[in-house]
């Protein structure tokens, strides 16, 4: 049996150049925990200003795309509603590879307690 390593990262900044270092990140570490033979669970979570990169209306394609194969290959999204809320964001306004979480500061807390790794990019 492989061994388990969880890994949060979160982005709080509406800045893509920091979105995509992150999904490059992200896939950098499945490709790793590939050869080393290491199984994943991994989270990003988007708060502050973040939830305004996975707008529907103005999500760069590439990046939606990248998306949509980390997502097939088990990497979980999660935006901060506390952020929406104060963005005016509704969640039928996010890209469908979305999950949303009551507080992201706390959502982040429980996920370290869980034995998440934190990275911040």
């Amino acid at each position: 049996m492989s061994e388990r390593i969880k890994v949060l990262f979160h982005i709080d900044r509406n800045d893509e150049e920091v979105l995509t270092l992150s999904l490059n990140n992200i896939k950098n570490f499945i490709d790793e925990a590939m050869v080393e033979n290491y199984e994943y669970e991994i989270v990003l979570l988007a708060n502050y200003q973040a939830p305004l990169l996975f707008l529907k209306k103005s999500i760069n394609k590439n990046v939606l795309e990248i998306i949509k194969n980390l997502k097939e290959n088990g990497v979980n999204f999660l935006i901060c509603e506390k952020s929406m809320k104060s963005l005016k964001i509704t969640k039928e306004e996010l890209i469908d590879e979305c999950e949303t979480t009551p507080s992201g500061v706390f959502t982040i807390a429980k996920l370290e307690k869980q034995g998440f790794a934190y990275i911040k990019p």
